[in-house]
């Protein structure tokens, strides 16, 4: 059974969702030592299901989000999703996957 969601509900839902993204983008931002990255913020931040699917994104670079669920099976493939504790961080700089 699927619930249905009200246009309101839905817009708040995926407006939260957004909000994430920013903030994890504006984190990254902050925190990098790239000029690159910090100066064109030249990155990629979005939340993603268990299928790889894009929930949301941020509005940095957005060429990159589509590139993100690619990097999200590489990770599968060493570290798969069932393994995942709460709290747990990947952090992933793959030079074939991603």
């Amino acid at each position: 059974m699927t619930k249905k969601l009200d246009p309101i509900t839905l817009q708040v839902v995926g407006g939260a969702l957004h909000s994430i993204a920013e903030q994890m983008g504006n984190v990254l931002y902050r925190m990098s030592y790239s000029s690159i990255i910090r100066e064109s913020q030249d990155l990629g931040a979005g939340l993603f299901d268990v299928d790889f699917n894009t929930l949301c994104e941020s509005d940095s670079t957005p060429m990159h989000i589509g590139s993100l669920p690619g990097y999200l099976r590489g990770i599968h493939e060493t570290l798969k999703i069932e393994d995942w504790k709460p709290g747990d961080c990947v952090i992933h700089n793959h030079p074939y996957k991603g």
